[in-house]
């Protein structure tokens, strides 16, 4: 019944009106499966960087390094990773584009 009343109202839309109501139907829907896509992908994506942290912590432990000298390795690590990205950057910009990475990695956490 409901499905009646739906179908004798679309008759009495205009065909212009259809049109644009159809298309707006079909580009919410694709924002809902970008945005679904966009949530998985994210998930992915972190589910990456922790498997990458428990590696870490697996090399530490195989290393028998201690906590600082694994925080020592970390931090060299970063900065290895931040040099290869700014080559042309001096030690004190990468240093600085390192805690500004962080400031807003761990302000985006707290929110």
């Amino acid at each position: 019944m409901l499905q009646d009343i739906f179908l004798s109202s679309l008759e009495r839309i205009p065909h212009i009106f259809y049109n644009a109501i159809f298309n707006n139907v079909i580009t919410i829907v694709e924002q809902k499966l970008m945005s679904d896509e966009f949530v998985l992908e994210e998930m992915k994506r972190k589910l990456k960087v922790e498997q990458a942290v428990r590696a870490f912590l697996h090399v530490m432990e195989e290393q028998e390094l201690n906590l600082e000298e694994g925080l020592v390795a970390w931090n060299m690590l970063g900065f290895t990773l931040f040099q290869d990205l700014y080559q042309e950057a001096s030690h004190e910009e990468i240093h600085a584009r390192m805690i500004e990475f962080s400031n807003t990695l761990f302000g985006s956490r707290r929110t």
